[in-house]
C-alpha cells in the first residue's frame, strides 16, 4: 500500500453517499422540528386563546384608531 491509499478514509463515492444521507437526515430533522413547533404553538393557542384573542383584537383596534385619536 502506498501513502496516498492510506491517507483517504472514504472513497469519493462513499463521501458523496454520506453527504446525501446527512442532507436527508438534516431535512427530516428540520421537518420534525417544524412539526413540533407547530404542534406546541397550536396547543398553547388553544389553551391561552381566551386571553390572546381579546389582546390581539385590542392591539389591532388601537393601531387602526391611532390616527383618529391623533387628530
Amino acid at each position: 500500500m502506498t501513502e496516498k491509499e492510506n491517507s483517504t478514509l472514504l472513497t469519493p463515492r462513499e463521501r458523496r453517499f454520506l453527504g446525501i444521507v446527512i442532507c436527508f437526515a438534516a431535512a427530516i430533522l428540520f421537518v420534525s422540528l417544524l412539526g413540533l413547533v407547530t404542534w406546541t404553538l397550536t396547543k398553547a393557542f388553544s389553551f391561552f386563546g381566551g386571553v390572546i384573542w381579546p389582546l390581539a383584537v385590542a392591539g389591532i383596534l388601537s393601531i387602526m384608531l391611532s390616527p383618529v385619536v391623533a387628530f
